[in-house]
């Protein structure tokens, strides 16, 4: 299984789309953390799974689509570890975590 990391950015989105559930409905964060832990899993133990990205350089993006709601984990996929740059509502501004590739890219 390959390890994963969480971009500062991601965390500040993760936590802020479970508070944002959580507002709006009473147990709403442990089901999107539940939903947000599965599909992560199944990123670090299923290679090739999720949609590859163009992002123009010698990296590879995948977004993973989370089940229950309305989100999308991006990660940086490296040999051994996911790096997680962004959880993304699907109305967010498409590609607006790119910036943050520059800080990650592999040697």
């Amino acid at each position: 299984m390959r390890g994963y990391r969480l971009d500062p950015h991601a965390d500040v989105e993760l936590a802020y789309a479970a508070a944002t559930l959580e507002a709006e409905r009473q147990g709403a964060a442990r089901d999107f953390l539940d939903d947000y832990w599965e599909t992560l899993t199944l990123a670090r133990t299923t290679p090739g799974f999720g949609t590859k990205v163009d992002v123009g350089e010698p990296v590879v993006v995948r977004w993973y689509l989370l089940d229950t709601f309305s989100y999308r984990i991006f990660a940086l996929v490296e040999e051994d570890d996911l790096i997680v740059i962004a959880i993304a509502h699907h109305h967010r501004e498409e590609g607006y975590w790119r910036d943050r590739l520059a800080s990650k890219r592999t040697k």
